[in-house]
């Protein structure tokens, strides 16, 4: 009996260090300054032509023959195709033999209205003769106008003998063929500008928040890589992915259609991955608060994905080791790396 109530006491001791060395956790910390890193988020991206056409005859007649083939570089106004313009110059031709005629009759009207005003002023026409006069020079006027409108109509025509590229780029289809019959509205080409492009991406609204705060930005793809700078946001959210597209406009440098992906360098601190713990569905980081260790919430974490840390300070203490069964408030005491290892 006397054995057993000297094993009591040395019992409780024995218990009270076992608790005080296993409530007092040994870490090591580091400043959030070391530890903040900016992430690189990639998504899939494409390069898009907005110049992107086809090409159709504007007349009816027979395709005299095509100019370029697919793969043709043409700048704007170059010729692609002639169709034949006999029937075209021809109305060409009447119009300007009926401009001429008309124009001569403004002329006549004109004297005769004038030498009216004159026998006026001596009294010697009649009202009705005088205002004979005013008409048939009025109706010259109109006449020489309509007979010019016809002969510009006339010339439009001309020129539609000669299918040009709208805009420099490239030539993609050909569907024109020698001595086929075209009307308007018959596709010829197809040309897809190289000039005006733009880089264009999905994202959540999570990543465009992010996106707004970048550093820096690009585009990787065709086996070229190059800075991005001011985008668009088109305000509409696609239901069938909840994304927004953003795009980015581009110089010729990259080639329509070229599959890459848009990557942005987040602004916005972050802590690496491995530093998150969770805790009771919470994610978050332990820092060191007066000699014991305390759960700061990171919103909106994800595991194995950095977690956006706004609310750390650069001077803040993170525990980097040691800090796997800790619990909030815990007493810690903190060593080197060196110590930590067991």
């Amino acid at each position: 009996m006397r054995r057993l109530l000297l094993l009591i006491p040395l019992l409780a001791l024995l218990s009270t260090a076992t608790t005080g060395a296993e409530s007092s956790r040994l870490v090591v910390v580091r400043p959030f300054s070391e530890l903040a890193i900016h992430p690189r988020i990639e998504v899939p991206a494409t390069v898009l032509a907005l110049d992107d056409s086809r090409v159709s005859a504007e007349i009816s007649g027979r395709l005299l023959g095509a100019e370029v083939e697919v793969g043709a570089r043409v700048e704007q106004g170059d010729l692609l195709a002639r169709i034949d313009c006999r029937e075209a110059r021809s109305a060409e031709a009447e119009a300007i033999a009926a401009l001429d005629a008309a124009r001569a009759r403004r002329d006549l009207a004109e004297r005769q209205w004038r030498r009216a005003q004159a026998l006026k002023r001596d009294r010697n026409i009649s009202e009705e003769l005088y205002s004979q006069r005013k008409a048939e020079r009025e109706q010259a006027v109109a006449e020489l106008g309509r007979a010019g409108a016809r002969l510009d109509t006339a010339r439009i025509r001309v020129s539609r003998c000669e299918v040009k590229a709208p805009f420099a780029g490239v030539v993609v289809e050909r569907s024109a063929q020698a001595g086929m019959w075209v009307a308007p509205g018959t596709p010829l080409f197809r040309v897809v500008g190289t000039r005006r492009l733009e880089v264009t991406a999905g994202l959540d609204l999570r990543e465009l928040e992010t996106l707004r705060q970048a550093v820096d930005r690009g585009f990787e793809g065709g086996g070229r890589s190059r800075p991005l700078g001011e985008f668009r946001v088109v305000p509409v959210v696609r239901s069938e992915s909840r994304e927004v597209e953003v795009r980015f406009p581009v110089d010729g440098e990259l080639f329509p259609g070229t599959a890459g992906s848009l990557w942005w360098q987040v602004g916005e601190p972050h802590l690496p991955a491995e530093l998150v713990s969770f805790r009771e569905g919470r994610g978050g980081v332990f820092v060191l608060e007066n000699g014991r260790a305390r759960l700061v919430t990171l919103p909106g974490t994800r595991e194995g994905v950095p977690a956006a840390a706004p609310m750390l300070t650069p001077d803040t203490l993170i525990i980097v080791e040691g800090r796997h069964g800790l619990v909030e408030g815990q007493p810690v005491r903190v060593g080197d790396a060196s110590d930590s290892r067991p």
